[in-house]
């Protein structure tokens, strides 16, 4: 696919789509996330051309990717997409880390639970990509996450303990904030929409 700033096109199929394949693969997985949970009620008649509830639960993402893309989201230029997003400039990182929270939440092994740990874990799986994509740093010690860093926690724990119990108030309450997103997701992709 031929990247463009908003859009991705296909040459060998002819397609754009809106945005780029990861925003799609996290509409998948809140889909199938709030397919699992008993206390949610999917409108499955809305996801009829995605293959229903069964096909959804027993596919890999990649492997529906694959097969539905072309139906579900691509179409020619001047034209409409079957399932379009509801938004022209969706944020991947803010869903990808809203989607990461909410199944670090859900484990119910170890302390997983807590929000301080889910900010460590999140922190230890970020900061290796953030290094391959060459992200100084400077702009680590901005990252919202760089407090959850073992070295740097202990660090500031040390150094100044005060500012490190806000610093970790501050991002625990964003955990809770991205937990409070990851439901919007859900509730939404219920209804048939993403984001």
């Amino acid at each position: 696919m031929k990247t463009s700033r908003w859009k991705r096109y296909d040459a060998s199929s002819g397609l754009w789509i809106a945005s780029s394949k990861p925003v799609f693969a996290y509409w998948f997985r809140f889909l199938k996330h709030a397919a699992e949970d008993p206390d949610r009620q999917v409108d499955w008649s809305l996801y009829e051309r995605w293959g229903g509830r069964e096909y959804i639960l027993r596919t890999k993402q990649n492997d529906w990717w694959k097969a539905k893309w072309k139906t579900l989201f691509g179409y020619r230029e001047g034209g409409e997409p079957l399932y379009r997003l509801t938004t022209t400039k969706p944020q991947p990182d803010g869903i990808r880390i809203a989607l990461m929270v909410y199944e670090l939440h859900k484990k119910e092994t170890g302390k997983v639970g807590d929000y301080w740990e889910i900010a460590k874990r999140i922190a230890a799986t970020e900061i290796p990509k953030r290094r391959a994509k060459q992200i100084t740093e400077e702009e680590n010690e901005r990252w919202v996450f760089n407090i959850a860093r073992v070295k740097v926690g202990k660090t500031l724990r040390s150094e100044d303990p005060e500012r490190f119990r806000q610093s970790k108030r501050t991002l625990q309450s964003r955990i809770g904030r991205y937990i409070q997103q990851a439901e919007r997701h859900l509730d939404s992709v219920c209804e048939g929409h993403f984001p």
